[in-house]
């Protein structure tokens, strides 16, 4: 892969991790066997001021991405540690997103005397309605899933909603590329209703998508800063369409009315 290609590439994975953990935000479908008995993630009603995630975002292609995030509520930041495995070896790449841009480094694109950060201006709502969503969401309000189950074990509860017949798309796609296929959305949560993790998997007859999430801890101390202006770089409009056309964003598919997931459905 050529030093341009990696560059493109590591941007559009940034942003292509950042938005696919941005959809399961609200947090794995856990194992609970082997939960110690006391819960570590209890909030005791208060909104967490900051969460630590895992991820990992998986396709039935070879494709498959890993890493943990950092989040704080309070200044609507983010910083992030990514695995992005290459044909003979995997790239680590530093990302932190902040004041309406994403910045993203790998050390082997820096220049010969600073880091190179390679930068886009990416928008993302608000997280403060997510932090309140993650003290006790209100399952309740989830619809529009004809099939669901509850599972508990210890102080773990797990709360599975399935759809089928929904249209999907790949990331790259538009609305006539679609297909129809299942959604199987399971969200889990500890012993006074916390949102400990989700995973959601989609799939067609022709590709699956599982995206997995799972909570680390809650409120430490998380700081993210802008680097140094010196050392932006942003890549030339060339090589994001060089990213746009890659197998990378066609291999994971979402909901084509994403807007619409988990707004309609109750838990039995």
């Amino acid at each position: 892969m050529s030093a341009q290609r990696l560059q493109a590439f590591v941007v559009g994975v940034v942003a292509l991790a950042l938005t696919l953990t941005g959809l399961s935000l609200a947090a794995t479908d856990p194992n609970p066997a082997g939960h110690p008995a006391r819960d570590p993630l209890v909030l005791n009603g208060y909104p967490p001021t900051s969460v630590g995630l895992a991820f990992h975002v998986a396709t039935d292609a070879t494709f498959n991405l890993s890493g943990t995030v950092q989040i704080n509520f309070r200044t609507n930041a983010a910083a992030a540690q990514l695995q992005i495995p290459l044909v003979l070896s995997s790239a680590y790449v530093t990302a932190r997103a902040i004041h309406g841009r994403v910045f993203a480094n790998n050390v082997n694109l820096n220049a010969a005397h600073h880091p190179t950060w390679f930068t886009e201006v990416l928008h993302w709502p608000s997280l403060f309605g997510a932090s309140l969503e993650m003290v006790k969401p209100d399952l309740s309000l989830i619809t529009g899933f004809p099939v669901t189950s509850v599972h508990r074990s210890g102080y773990t509860t797990i709360y599975s909603y399935a759809r089928q017949g929904v249209a999907i798309r790949p990331l790259s796609g538009r609305r006539g590329q679609s297909s129809v296929g299942s959604e199987l959305w399971t969200i889990a949560t500890g012993a006074q209703g916390e949102v400990t993790g989700t995973t959601l998997t989609l799939r067609t007859a022709h590709a699956l998508t599982r995206i997995s999430v799972q909570v680390l801890w809650y409120n430490h101390r998380v700081v993210v800063t802008p680097p140094p202006r010196a050392d932006w770089s942003r890549p030339p409009s060339s090589l994001i369409a060089d990213v746009k056309g890659t197998q990378l964003l066609h291999d994971f598919v979402i909901p084509t009315d994403l807007l619409r997931l988990g707004t309609s459905g109750s838990v039995a």
